[in-house]
């Protein structure tokens, strides 16, 4: 009878000790998301890998991102070919090379889904990843660690999970497929400013804008 008593009594300590550190954990994290939210205006560069199944080497992409609050993300593809696409909450731009709007469509699920996860992470909109995610956190020794897992059924056919690793800036997202294949974006050289210049401003918008002058 006293063993069993000693065994309920670790047992519930472990749980106590475990609830604490999991509320701490998400103390700290959240903490560190509400800094990460508070940039206006971010930009800085980022490297793409993706390894797919069947091929024995990633295929490497780089670029350059632009988050401006509530206006959208800014994501142009340099290497090794043009693409650029700017993710507002409705739809996305397509730009050409030459710097124009090429056109403006309804986001596919995939497309709607990685926009989303971006403009939430740099925005540190925890409640528009629970509305898609379940959200998992997680202390990190550089910062904070983020595991998201699909809601939606017919997400959930497609992704298995994606991790996203970050400090006072969003570092790294994993996308994880069902299939095995693996996307890696790393961001770098992140910096802050309280508006984008007059040239990248346009880039949010299809037709000149007031909030560019």
């Amino acid at each position: 009878m006293i063993c069993r008593q000693r065994l309920l009594g670790t047992i519930l300590s472990i749980v106590f000790y475990m609830l604490t550190f999991c509320a701490q954990a998400d103390e700290v994290v959240n903490g560190m998301m509400t800094q990460l939210g508070k940039s206006a205006y971010v930009e800085g560069k980022f490297i793409q890998e993706r390894y797919l199944q069947g091929f024995s080497r990633s295929l490497v992409s780089s670029g350059t991102f632009l988050y401006w609050q509530e206006k959208g993300v800014y994501w142009e593809i340099q290497k090794p070919f043009f693409h650029a696409v700017t993710y507002r909450d409705s739809d996305i731009i397509h730009w050409g090379s030459n710097g124009k709007p090429t056109e403006v469509i309804k986001t596919d699920i995939v497309q709607k889904l990685v926009s989303r996860v971006i403009l939430a992470m740099l925005s540190a909109n925890l409640e528009r990843l629970e509305e898609q995610f379940y959200v998992e956190t997680k202390p990190d020794p550089q910062g904070w660690f983020m595991v998201l897992r699909p809601k939606l059924k017919v997400v959930a056919q497609i992704i298995q999970h994606i991790d996203v690793v970050g400090g006072k800036y969003l570092q790294q997202i994993d996308l994880m497929a069902v299939n095995g294949d693996k996307t890696v974006i790393a961001f770098v050289n992140t910096e802050e400013s309280p508006q984008p210049s007059k040239e990248k401003c346009q880039h949010f918008f299809v037709k000149p804008n007031q909030a560019c002058l």
